[in-house]
């Protein structure tokens, strides 16, 4: 599913680079509502061939008992640290997602004054990032997830987030720029979320959907909010250095909190 989604990728990419230098860029935007349709009637299809699964399934049975309520909640995390620790991550990598985002838009803003020339880039520089993703996948997502311990396969990523960030502090480039780009767009598509994925095997599985809640339905919105305030919250005259000293902060808590998954793994 991941590569398919890279192959996506890369194939929309490659349309918007020959659309950009023909029509204006937000004319592009028009193919978006048949692509949209295309998608309702792929998941229609899918839909019309999914087995029902008995209510009393043995996967779902355990899931059926009742929501994420404050005392479920608690009992998910007294047994099963791992489960909050998950959950922090997404807010955590969410956040930095966030401020990341914010300067690599600032500093694309400021290199490209024309519209048209940044659209053509953009598109190919996304291209680009889907093949990265897609040759991730399969050379290296695998190999992550089957033949190392949990920890170092949950350190790589956050490790390659904070080298990426230093490398944009000590050299304030287009190339630094881009490398924090394919980082957390390619790189966390193709290492952050299978590694991510695979945390939850850990978890007893009438566990997992309480998890996955509290992670992805919670944190991860909380964490979206979090960037938004930092970033409404600086000073504009030097937003572009707090906002760097604030993502590395959060990148060192990211891969603090990646160790302790690792590590609590296996117990």
């Amino acid at each position: 599913v991941y590569m398919a989604l890279a192959l996506g990728g890369a194939a929309g990419g490659l349309v918007a680079r020959a659309g950009a230098g023909y029509v204006p860029p937000a004319d592009l935007l028009l193919l978006l509502p048949p692509l949209a349709a295309l998608v309702v009637i792929q998941f229609g299809v899918v839909a019309r061939r999914l087995p029902e699964v008995p209510e009393n399934h043995p996967d779902t049975a355990d899931e059926a008992d009742g929501g994420l309520g404050p005392r479920l909640l608690g009992r998910l995390l007294k047994r099963y640290p791992l489960a909050l620790l998950i959950a922090l991550n997404a807010l955590v990598v969410t956040l930095l997602y966030g401020l990341s985002e914010f300067l690599i838009l600032s500093f694309y803003e400021a290199r490209f004054t024309s519209e048209a020339e940044l659209a053509e880039f953009l598109s190919l520089l996304f291209a680009v990032m889907q093949i990265v993703e897609f040759g991730l996948l399969y050379t290296l997502t695998r190999v992550l997830l089957e033949r190392t311990r949990p920890l170092l396969r949950n350190l790589v990523f956050p490790l390659a987030s904070l080298g990426g960030l230093l490398f944009l502090i000590i050299s304030p480039r287009l190339l630094a720029v881009v490398v924090v780009h394919v980082n957390i767009e390619a790189v966390s598509n193709a290492l952050f979320l299978p590694i991510g994925n695979a945390n939850y095997v850990a978890l007893p599985l009438g566990f997992q959907g309480r998890a996955r809640t509290l992670a992805e339905g919670i944190f991860y919105p909380i964490g979206l909010a979090l960037a938004g305030a930092v970033l409404w919250t600086v000073d504009p005259e030097t937003a572009f250095l707090q906002v760097e000293f604030a993502a590395l902060i959060f990148a060192g808590l990211f891969a603090l909190l990646s160790a302790g998954i690792g590590l609590l793994f296996l117990p």
